[in-house]
């Protein structure tokens, strides 16, 4: 029998703490290991390490006669048998009866030029100030126990970035939606105007990614499984989404109130197709080709992972508007949101360089320009990753944004109003942005494309 020594480290934060009982259980791709009380009560407090022996759930029961108390943990490493240690970043307040799985969090890194070289874990804790700014307060930039430091603003790092992921993400839904599933009108008309001009260009983004960043190939790949592992219907569903992630308050968050009124607009759009071809949801019910279609994408687009929320089948009409609007939206607005601004970002190298050449700092005062300049990439590695970058976000020569229709004479006040509408939010953008030192341009609709092109 294997024995698998688990630490975890309770956060340094008020109120952390907990006097209630903790059940942990470990799951690997070979099986699991036993529900196991992780220790007794009192042992959970601020700042605190505590191990155990055990072959990761993780769930919190409050013990009679003690108030109920939420339990803040930083992460849970796992030494295995073989030495080799896992770390499992949490960073969550784990609550009452309540069961909540992490996943693993290392990645191994790539060499450039000869040099191996590091990722940062950062972590930055923001507060709201009186005139509604969110201001960094400090900033924590790895996560290594002891190691750990946390540098106030004025010693703030640069940060590494894990370049065009969102990207990557994105093309998803359009590539499900063009398998080999009959093409029936009612999505084909919904569809069309957003997926014609979609075509697969990533094969140079990608060398130049797997090449010249701190994750490489092999490292990428891990982060896109882990990220792709992780992807649920509702986190594509962006009013949901904003509520999961709860920062329907976060003040001057122009990517929320632009994004929530650009889903608005088109799900009112795609209700109008939908509701031509499906009146009743036993139409809907009834559809061969529509219920093999969802199933495809369940079964080959998500692998058959219930636990993504995706539908296996459709038995409302307003089912088919939600999944609809979810592709077009995720294949032109959020598309645009996370793809084109990244140059505007990144061709200021130090903003978020590629890669780093020496670790993160852990302690305050010892990082000068020297130092500085040792940790930022080489010249080729910093030209490959701004040329990446640019490659992901410059407008294809066919650009053609979601303003432009050209397919749909059908539903010809259908499309009328919907361009109306996205005029109308363009306009209301662009009044926005004259007031604002730097203006959020992402998601105007003349900006958005109307399909993935690269």
């Amino acid at each position: 029998m294997s024995e698998y020594q688990v630490s975890v480290f309770t956060g340094n934060v008020a109120y952390a703490n907990t006097f209630n009982n903790v059940y942990i259980k470990l799951v690997g791709k070979d099986g699991e290991s036993q529900r196991t009380w992780l220790t007794g009560a009192g042992w959970f407090l601020v700042g605190l390490v505590s191990t155990i022996l055990l072959a990761i759930l993780t769930e919190l029961y409050p013990l009679p006669l003690f108030p109920q108390d939420a339990w803040f943990v930083d992460k849970v490493k796992v030494t295995c048998p073989e030495g080799k240690v896992y770390t499992f970043p949490m960073y969550h307040w784990i609550n009452d009866g309540e069961v909540y799985h992490f996943r693993e969090g290392t990645v191994k890194t790539s060499v450039i030029n000869g040099e191996m070289q590091y990722l940062a874990a950062p972590l930055v804790l923001l507060h709201k100030t009186p005139d509604d700014s969110l201001k960094p307060v400090a900033i924590q930039v790895r996560d290594q126990g002891c190691q750990n430091g946390i540098f106030l603003p004025i010693f703030s790092f640069i940060s590494i970035h894990g370049e065009g992921l969102g990207h990557f993400t994105s093309h998803l839904c359009p590539i499900s939606s063009q398998g080999p599933s009959p093409c029936f009108p009612p999505l084909y008309d919904a569809n069309l105007p957003f997926t014609s001009s979609y075509r697969c260009g990533l094969t140079r983004t990608l060398f130049l990614l797997f090449q010249n960043t701190a994750s490489g190939g092999e490292g990428m790949r891990t982060i896109l499984k882990r990220s792709l592992s992780t992807l649920t219907y509702s986190s594509l569903c962006m009013p949901e989404d904003i509520t999961e992630r709860g920062v329907e308050s976060v003040p001057n968050y122009y990517y929320r109130d632009d994004g929530l009124r650009l889903w608005d607009i088109i799900h009112r759009f795609v209700k109008g197709v939908i509701h031509h071809y499906y009146k009743t949801d036993q139409e809907v019910q009834e559809d061969s080709e529509l219920q093999e279609y969802i199933k495809d994408i369940f079964e080959h687009g998500f692998l058959s992972k219930t636990e993504t929320g995706i539908p296996q089948s459709f038995s409302t009409v307003d089912e088919v508007v939600k999944f609809v609007t979810v592709v077009i939206f995720t294949s032109s607005a959020q598309h645009s949101a996370v793809n084109t601004g990244q140059l505007d970002i990144g061709v200021w190298m130090p903003n978020f360089p590629p890669s780093l050449q020496l670790a993160p700092p852990t302690i305050k005062g010892r990082a000068n320009e020297h130092t500085l300049l040792q940790t930022l990439p080489d010249v080729n590695t910093t030209v490959h990753g701004i040329a990446a970058l640019w490659l992901l976000s410059t407008q294809s020569t066919d650009f053609v944004c979601i303003l432009m229709f050209q397919y749909l004479y059908v539903f010809c006040k259908l499309t009328k109003d919907f361009e109306n509408e996205l005029k109308d939010l363009d306009e209301a953008i662009d009044s926005r942005n004259k007031n604002l030192k730097l203006p959020y341009t992402y998601l105007e609709p003349k900006s958005v494309e109307n399909s993935v092109s690269l």
